[in-house]
């Protein structure tokens, strides 16, 4: 990991900290409750980075037949069979 991963990493925990330590009554958060959350979180921006790499590799793959169906609808050319 990167000192910036790090840092970021850090910094989310150092703002749930702040969060706890503001807080009026201390005693109502429920930590179960809290884990959940941050665990879903973590969860979907996991999810949302696996997406957004394979969406990049999937259209590198693609990228050759789509330019060629492009073309052949703006040039008018006829499929070759």
């Amino acid at each position: 990991m990167s000192v910036d991963q790090v840092m970021s990493v850090v910094g989310y925990f150092v703002l749930l900290a702040i969060g706890y330590a503001l807080s009026r009554n201390r005693k109502a958060v429920q930590l179960k409750l809290v884990l959940w959350g941050v665990g879903l979180q973590w969860l979907m921006a996991a999810l949302l980075l696996m997406l957004i790499f394979m969406k990049s590799h999937i259209s590198e793959a693609v990228a050759p037949a789509r330019i060629s169906h492009i073309e052949r609808i703006i040039l008018r050319k006829p499929v070759e069979v």
